[in-house]
């Protein structure tokens, strides 16, 4: 602009001292010819003389003027020459692709680094805009076409374009394509000029970071676990930025919900303390594991192990937080802990019952040898009497050895019947003769049977019933074997001047027996072992009254095969009832109802064995 005003003033310059000298010139010679040419031929000759020096000036002043911009043209050729290769050069030489477009001349210049970049030399790819659109990736042709005149025509303001280019050997690279244009006053385009940056690296960064973006995006929101991205501040959980959809599943809320709440919101009010402690070693660890409660919107509540890890994001402190529901190890756990402790519950037992296993042998040895050291005691001393002829054998005497014999005859016959019964019953092969008895007189029969052995020790039996007669089908053997064995019990319990009742009550469906005692009772700690096997509640080799420690186990099994209970209350110092309960079995056709002989032959000799173990008798 500065260089056009100078031109100007320089011309203005040239003309007004062309005016000044014309004007000069006119005035002199007008005054020459009025002063000294009279006659017409040399006043026509000095006036031919001035038009010629008028011509000779004016052409000496156009001469200026021309020369002058002759040499202003010839060095802007010169300066346009010189920018053109210095821009062809730029072009040339640029490290990605600078390029320019002629719209008139439908010329595209193309740097040869660029056309090197695609495969070909310089001479291979001609300028021009079909070479040009024909590079262009097949998916992306509509939309490059579209949005380049679209620009051209001024409908966009800006170009800028990703798309695809053809490689010389057959492949694609990705290009970022930024332009400028040049219009005329009639915005008519003169020139497009641009730039191009192989960007496929950066491309196919964004494509395999956007496919781990999806592959992060599946794993976080089908992960089995509940994650969750939580803000810290002010080293408290602020909120929740991401959660997936197993935590909502879990919680039994939606995305929108959840991204509203705290942690706070869905932990159990007894794990406060816990988060704050868990909190404070994050700080320090940057990464922990705890287990915590959940609380789901429903109420339940959640066994969960939380895994925390601790980082910076866009300068603020977020945790990734992973919660893995452990109901099932925790259930696990409880049943391990539960089979831990019946395992331990059963070695414990096991240790019992072998303890109570050894006890039984002493205990049973003990039974074994006292009535045989008896026995043999007694033969010993028979034979004195038999080889000392001048001794007379006293018939009182001669009858306590041989009843002392018998008596252990019969508790060494009761023993061995016991460990028999019982051995049949543990293999299930122990026989059970059901017939039709009038359960009443059977009871009532063994009872009135023992009321002279009681009164022996100076103890009373009182029978009671509410009915006279009921027909059931069992087996009499077991029932008199089972009221002996208490009875017996009860005897050898009871001090002297005590008492034993036993009562029956008729019920709907079944027949209820018990036999009180006011006898020295059972400590609260024995009653749930007495019917165990080989169990006594004095175990001792010096208590009162001699005894296996099966009678009552035996009992409690007899009772069953008929699908009867029995049960025991005592109260030491008070005395024991045992209840016994015997179902009321349909009357059975196929059966006569035995008679009473039928049932209480060798009675005597039943009770001889079953109170054999009573030596005050």
């Amino acid at each position: 602009m500065t260089s056009i005003k100078k031109e100007r003033m320089y011309a203005i310059k040239v003309m007004c001292i062309y005016i000044i000298i014309a004007n000069t010139l006119v005035y002199v010679s007008n005054y020459i010819i009025n002063s000294n040419f009279k006659s017409i031929d040399k006043f026509i000759m000095f006036g031919y003389m001035k038009y010629n020096i008028f011509i000779a000036v004016n052409s000496i002043v156009i001469y200026i003027l021309i020369e002058k911009y002759i040499r202003i043209i010839s060095d802007l050729k010169r300066e346009i020459q010189i920018n053109e290769e210095q821009y062809k050069f730029a072009i040339n030489n640029t490290t990605g692709g600078l390029w320019c477009w002629n719209a008139d001349k439908n010329h595209i210049l193309l740097p040869y680094k660029w056309k090197s970049i695609l495969g070909y030399e310089d001479y291979e790819l001609s300028n021009s805009e079909d070479n040009w659109f024909k590079l262009i990736h097949p998916d992306d042709y509509d939309y490059v076409f579209k949005t380049t005149y679209d620009y051209m025509d001024k409908k966009i303001d800006k170009y800028i374009l990703e798309y695809r280019m053809k490689k010389k050997d057959g492949t694609y690279i990705w290009v970022l394509d930024r332009g400028q244009g040049i219009w005329d006053e009639n915005d008519r385009i003169i020139k497009f000029m641009g730039t191009y940056t192989d960007i496929t690296e950066m491309k196919e960064n964004q494509i395999s970071l956007k496919q781990s973006e999806e592959k992060f995006k599946a794993l976080f929101n089908n992960a089995g676990d509940a994650i969750a991205l939580i803000q810290l501040y002010d080293d408290c959980m602020d909120r929740y930025i991401e959660i997936n959809e197993s935590a909502c599943e879990r919680l039994g809320y939606s995305r929108e919900e959840l991204l509203d709440m705290t942690p706070y919101d869905i932990r159990d009010d007894k794990s406060h303390d816990k988060y704050k402690e868990a909190l404070m070693k994050l700080n320090e660890l940057k990464c922990i594991t705890y287990e915590t409660i959940h609380i789901t919107k429903n109420g339940d509540k959640i066994p969960v192990e939380i895994n925390w890890h601790l980082f910076e994001f866009n300068n603020e402190k977020v945790i990734l937080s992973i919660a893995r529901d452990i109901t099932q190890r925790k259930e696990h756990s409880d049943k391990l802990l539960k089979i831990i402790e019946e395992n331990e519950e059963l070695l414990a037992r096991t240790i019992r019952n072998d303890r109570i296993k050894t006890e039984f042998f002493c205990n049973i040895s003990h039974e074994f040898k006292t009535p045989l050291n008896v026995i043999l005691g007694t033969i010993q001393l028979l034979n004195i009497y038999k080889k000392d002829d001048c001794i007379e054998i006293n018939p009182e005497k001669f009858n306590k050895y041989i009843d002392m014999g018998k008596q252990n005859c019969f508790r060494l016959l009761r023993l061995i019947n016991n460990i028999i019964d019982i051995t049949k019953i543990e293999y299930d092969s122990f026989e059970v003769r059901y017939r039709n008895y009038n359960i009443i007189n059977i009871i009532e029969s063994i009872t009135q049977s023992v009321v002279e052995f009681a009164k022996l020790n100076e103890i009373d039996i009182i029978f009671d019933t509410d009915i006279e007669e009921k027909i059931i089908f069992c087996d009499a053997d077991i029932i008199e074997r089972v009221i002996l064995n208490i009875l017996s019990n009860s005897i050898k319990n009871t001090d002297k001047g005590g008492c034993i009742w036993v009562n029956l009550y008729n019920k709907i469906d079944y027949m209820l027996i018990t036999i009180k005692d006011n006898g020295i009772g059972i400590p609260k700690d024995k009653i749930d072992t007495i019917f165990n096997r080989f169990t006594q509640v004095d175990g001792s080799l010096k208590r009162k009254h001699e005894g296996s420690g099966v009678g009552l186990s035996l009992v409690k099994s007899l009772v069953e095969k008929h699908n009867g209970e029995i049960w025991v209350k005592s109260e030491v110092g008070v005395g024991t009832q045992t209840f016994i309960k015997i179902p009321c079995n349909n009357f059975n056709n196929n059966y006569e109802i035995e008679e009473e002989c039928s049932y209480n032959n060798n009675l005597v000799e039943k009770i001889n064995i079953e109170f054999s173990d009573i030596y005050s008798l």
